[in-house]
């Protein structure tokens, strides 16, 4: 009687993917006596890559999916996208403070991300602004093909930072120290709080202002209206910390 005793197969194993580290990446490849590695140069980039098993007995042994006597297959394998943290900034809100400020951005990491702005300035890990407003920063990877956001998207983050106007406190008729009938002579009132830094102010005629002080003679109704130099940057404050708009502010003597 004549019988045939053939090869045992072998399957080739299934090789674990690795996440982007910047360097030279190799697969990790099970150990085996009936097979050795043969090639295994990696690579640095996301992609597929591929190792060359060999088997050592091709007498005895066949790869399960190849013909009898063929000794060599080929193993695919991945690098996959490193995740990183969408960075943010340190502070979402904050007060017009007539000069450039700072918000610091969180999660920065230099030379990972491309960064602009169409009005506020990005210096390393700061944004800069001055006046009050609504800035938008655009932040995306610098290296997309290798990176990849958390929630697995590719596409730019935008951060957003508003500066809120400085709240002045209305200026307010303070005492009329000759009191307010007429006496043939000037008489004053003071006045509180004007900023002529950051105010400026109409009298009506015959009311003369310096600042500080009122000044009238004639029998009549005097108006000083107080306006803001700058409504973008400065709004009324209505005494709870609140906005109460950039309207004039009429004082009445």
């Amino acid at each position: 009687y004549a019988f045939t005793v053939s090869r045992a197969t072998v399957s080739a194993p299934t090789l674990g993917s690795k996440t982007y580290t910047g360097g030279t990446l190799t697969a990790e490849v099970p150990t085996n006596a009936r097979y050795t590695v043969s090639a295994n140069a990696g690579g640095v980039d996301v992609g597929t890559y591929s190792v060359t098993l060999s088997l050592t007995d091709t007498n005895n042994y066949k790869w399960a999916d190849k013909a009898d006597g063929v000794r060599d297959t080929t193993v695919s394998w991945q690098i996959v996208k490193a995740k990183v943290d969408a960075p943010s900034l340190m502070e979402a809100s904050s007060v017009y403070a007539e000069a450039e400020q700072g918000n610091g951005i969180v999660g920065y990491i230099a030379g990972r991300f491309e960064f602009s702005s169409g009005t506020a300035t990005v210096r390393e890990n700061f944004v800069y602004a001055t006046d009050a407003g609504t800035y938008t920063v655009t932040v995306g990877l610098a290296d997309p093909d290798n990176y990849e956001w958390t929630d697995g998207g590719t596409d730019a983050k935008e951060l957003t930072w508003t500066i809120t106007p400085m709240l002045l406190a209305a200026p307010t008729l303070g005492t009329a120290a000759d009191g307010s009938t007429y006496t043939d002579s000037a008489l004053t009132y003071t006045v509180n709080g004007f900023d002529d830094a950051r105010m400026s102010f109409d009298a009506s005629e015959g009311l003369a202002f310096d600042g500080g002080t009122l000044t009238a003679t004639d029998a009549d109704t005097y108006t000083l209206t107080v306006t803001l130099q700058n409504t973008n940057n400065y709004n009324w404050n209505n005494g709870a910390g609140a906005s109460a708009g950039t309207d004039p502010v009429e004082l009445k003597w």
